[in-house]
């Protein structure tokens, strides 16, 4: 039986991470995505492979277009097929509104929506060109430090289920 496989973007910290080593320990496949967390995507493979799954950090700066491609190029070389992509990537920055300056803004935008765009783009092309009935999810909350875990591995096995 193919396993399922899943990429889980900005899986280097946070509910990136929980979300990737719970899928990992629920029998996927896992493409860890990270930025600039390799020592956090590293553990997240770690956890995930100490329970006997498989899993593989992956390097992309999503704010370009090219970083969409290499992400997408090397989790289909890993995973061969993708039944669920979370888009979990973003940046947290605050600024003050009379403060905020145009490189600041085009930072947020190009990380935390055009590479939201495009990426989810990028795992819908995959999906149709293979005939899989995957799944999409977009996470689009910062507040992990708020978050019971508890609360965040009933929201997976519920997914999961």
């Amino acid at each position: 039986m193919e396993r399922k496989t899943a990429i889980v973007t900005g899986a280097g910290t946070g509910i990136g991470q929980g979300v990737a080593i719970t899928l990992g320990q629920n029998g996927y496949d896992v493409v860890v995505h990270y930025n600039s967390s390799a020592e956090g995507a590293e553990e997240a493979c770690r956890r995930i492979r100490d329970c006997g799954g498989r899993a593989w950090p992956v390097q992309a700066d999503l704010s370009a277009m090219s970083g969409v491609r290499e992400l997408f190029a090397q989790a289909m070389e890993k995973l061969g097929h993708l039944d669920l992509y979370v888009n979990n990537s973003g940046i947290t920055r605050k600024s003050d509104f009379l403060e905020t300056t145009e490189d600041f803004f085009d930072r947020m935008v190009d990380v935390d929506l055009k590479s939201a765009y495009f990426c989810v783009q990028a795992a819908a092309r995959e999906m149709v060109c293979r005939d899989t009935k995957g799944s999409i999810v977009i996470i689009t909350s910062n507040a992990e430090k708020e978050l019971p875990d508890a609360f965040l591995r009933r929201c997976i096995f519920h997914y999961i289920e």
